[in-house]
């Protein structure tokens, strides 16, 4: 175990303290074409304990830096619950969220009035680098958008559907 002594999330190390000296690591690494695969910065892979969760970093961080409302969330991901009770899901899920992130202060998935972000600085995002045309495309695009994800929330998965056909209509461009 170690613990993180200093961060600076404008770059992609942070350093911290482990029993004899210092350990020094990169931002997360989220994988969402193929699948979806979280990463620490050494490569070790996080494991999420709900799907909800996962659903709920992939739709941030598919747009990083950009802050989406709690209500808009809430709808997303239980659009079959009455808005109370949906609220208080993504507030659960969003503690899940940062324990397995070990980001309880809210470095990497940024809270405030208006709603939730993911910090664009925290984390290496495939989709992301994919669409800003980064080389080489064919290591990045590993398959379609989050394949094979299913959170059976209608809404949710139309908007996966939409992104699913956009970044393949994307690949088909690049590879062609």
């Amino acid at each position: 175990a170690y613990e993180i002594k200093e961060c600076d999330w404008s770059s992609d190390v942070c350093s911290a303290d482990l029993n004899e000296g210092l350990l020094t690591f990169t931002k997360f690494q989220l994988r969402l074409l193929g699948g979806f695969e979280l990463a620490d910065g050494a490569g070790m892979a996080i494991a999420l304990s709900s799907k909800k969760a996962a659903a709920l970093l992939a739709y941030l961080a598919h747009r990083p830096g950009e802050v989406v409302s709690r209500a808009k969330i809430a709808t997303l991901l239980w659009p079959d619950r009455g808005e109370e009770q949906a609220r208080a899901s993504l507030r659960q899920t969003l503690s899940v969220l940062r324990k397995a992130l070990d980001d309880e202060a809210g470095e990497a998935v940024v809270s405030s009035a208006q709603g939730l972000a993911v910090a664009s600085q925290a984390f290496t995002i495939d989709s992301v680098e994919f669409e800003l045309g980064a080389e080489p495309a064919a290591d990045l695009y590993q398959g379609p958008f989050l394949d094979g994800f299913d959170i059976r929330a209608e809404i949710f998965e139309d908007w996966l559907r939409g992104e699913r056909a956009r970044l393949g209509a994307r690949a088909m461009q690049t590879f062609t």
